[in-house]
């Protein structure tokens, strides 16, 4: 239940650092109180990209997880919902917020983005000059602890849903360069291999440096913990990848837009994952075929929470696969050989005659040797790494169940469906949901 006095505590010790706005609503997103704002053009700013219609319909859900909501300018608002009986009876708003630091000039460019008079565009940037500038995961530790004393409730990073409202845009606006990333660049364009140039691009890469690293403290210590679990293969670690955001708010060079923000720093931590399962004794081809599958799914993702989904999947995957690969340290050559190939041909048909004419032994001799090591016959194991595969790709490509079981050599749909729900149980469609 709603509590006035608990929010207004939360509010005032959450303020203590930034100057954050607070907004009350009803389920019908009609202001009840706001603290540290302008009504009307809030307003104006959640109609504007169809948050507030969005709301509306979501306050109707049983279950409600804070939102965070991000657009095309840079704003971030997070969203908290006070329920009474599984009906919501408060929504709350905490900000607008910049997540990092764009130029005024890079502003009044993407309000060009909006169908806008003169005068209006000067009224909304005159708002916008005085929000505070919050990284992302101060902002949504923010957000965990509003939805934590509303609605008695600890959740942690994953449960928070996202959703961007990006609109097109009428020209192309190249993003404001900083003035030490414009003296790096020229540093490089000046390079002619002498001392007084080498010295020149030093001191203006050291200059970037400082720039864009402000905000990184503890970033190189929970890196090397990332790195070690994976190379361990430390399946106690699984959950480390959630308490990156608590370090960092990623690459912090000013982009088009988070999402592109977001991929650069996925792309970062699936190389150090790569590298690090390979000295942790994974295959070197199974890693940078992981790899290619992983970016491809990273680029073709269309908002910063897949993104944070498939990090997630991008460190358990690897890090199970050290674990099996030193669990497997005293296999013979001919059936880790055998494990390399169906793990690099896991979306083709393989058979016993497939591994057999890979490893040059007999049908035979390769069944019972490689039943006698892993316990299990060829044809469980490779349905047990077809399904493994298939949990990937309802994650991190755009594929239907039926494409997924087409792309894996299932005989049927229902034949998938079935085997995911043994082994897993949940349905794949409930898992792809």
């Amino acid at each position: 239940m709603f509590s006035k006095e608990t929010c207004e505590m939360t509010i005032k010790i959450l303020s203590t650092c930034y100057s954050l706005q607070f907004w009350e609503y009803s389920p019908a997103m009609e202001l009840l109180s706001n603290h540290d704002g302008q009504a009307e053009f809030m307003d104006r700013l959640i109609s504007l990209n169809g948050m507030k219609d969005f709301l509306i319909a979501y306050a109707k859900e049983d279950v409600c997880p804070p939102y965070e909501f991000s657009d095309d300018l840079g704003i971030i608002i997070g969203c908290v919902f006070s329920k009474e009986d599984k009906r919501t009876d408060r929504v709350l708003l905490l900000g607008p917020t910049f997540a990092n630091d764009r130029s005024l000039k890079r502003l009044l460019d993407d309000l060009e983005i909006h169908d806008l008079s003169v005068s209006a565009r000067k009224y909304m940037y005159e708002q916008f000059k005085d929000y505070p500038i919050i990284p992302i995961n101060i902002f949504e530790q923010y957000l965990l602890m509003l939805h934590n004393a509303i609605c008695d409730e600890c959740l942690d990073f994953p449960a928070i849903r996202r959703k961007n409202f990006y609109h097109t845009k009428k020209t192309a606006a190249a993003p404001e360069t900083n003035i030490a990333t414009k003296a790096f660049m020229q540093a490089l364009e000046d390079y002619k291999g002498n001392d007084a140039s080498i010295r020149h691009l030093q001191q203006t890469s050291y200059k970037l440096n400082e720039d864009l690293s402000r905000d990184h403290a503890g970033v190189s210590g929970f890196e090397q913990q990332l790195v070690a679990a994976v190379e361990q293969g430390n399946m106690g670690l699984l959950d480390l990848i959630k308490e990156g955001g608590k370090f960092s708010n990623g690459i912090k060079i000013q982009l088009e837009n988070d999402l592109q923000r977001c991929k650069y720093g996925s792309i970062s931590l699936l190389t150090l994952c790569s590298r690090a399962a390979i000295r942790g004794g994974l295959s070197a081809s199974i890693s940078y075929s992981l790899m290619d599958t992983y970016t491809l799914a990273i680029d073709n993702c269309a908002n910063v929470n897949d993104i944070r989904y498939i990090n997630d999947t991008i460190f358990a995957d690897y890090i199970t696969r050290v674990h099996d690969a030193k669990q497997n340290e005293d296999i013979s050559a001919p059936i880790r050989a055998c494990i390399d190939y169906i793990n690099l041909h896991i979306r083709d048909k393989i058979t016993i005659k497939d591994l057999s004419h890979f490893t040059g032994y007999s049908d035979y001799y390769l069944s019972h040797k490689f039943k006698e090591e892993l316990g299990i016959t060829v044809n469980q194991y490779v349905q047990k790494e077809k399904l493994a595969a298939a949990k990937v790709l309802l994650t991190t490509e755009h594929m239907n169940v039926t494409q997924v079981a087409e792309a894996l050599h299932f005989c049927s749909q229902s034949y998938f469906s079935n085997l995911f729900q043994k082994e897993y149980g949940v349905s794949p469609s409930q898992y792809h949901g």
